[in-house]
């Protein structure tokens, strides 16, 4: 019961932390990008820009072997937002 209240308080805490609605970065001027939850909510950037096999660490496989772990980054093209939402 402990564990399932201890479960619950850090989901609530997730929950709350990742719904943002804060308008705080929107000064009024944005150069025509969309500003607040606009840019989350809709289709506004039409291409991407794809790094591959971008390493972030490394791990000891079950055969005992290193082995980079890597992932691929996917950024708006030209997007000049300097702190936007990380998903992964």
């Amino acid at each position: 019961m402990k564990t399932f209240k201890i479960l619950l308080v850090l989901s609530l805490v997730f929950l709350f932390a990742c719904s943002d609605s804060d308008d705080s970065t929107n000064n009024g001027d944005n150069g025509g990008e969309p500003s607040g939850n606009e840019r989350y909510n809709s289709l506004v950037f039409s291409n991407v820009t794809v790094d591959t096999n971008v390493i972030y660490g490394n791990n000891t496989t079950q055969g005992g072997i290193n082995q980079d772990l890597i992932m691929d980054v996917y950024q708006p093209s030209g997007d000049t937002e300097s702190s936007r939402h990380l998903i992964i």
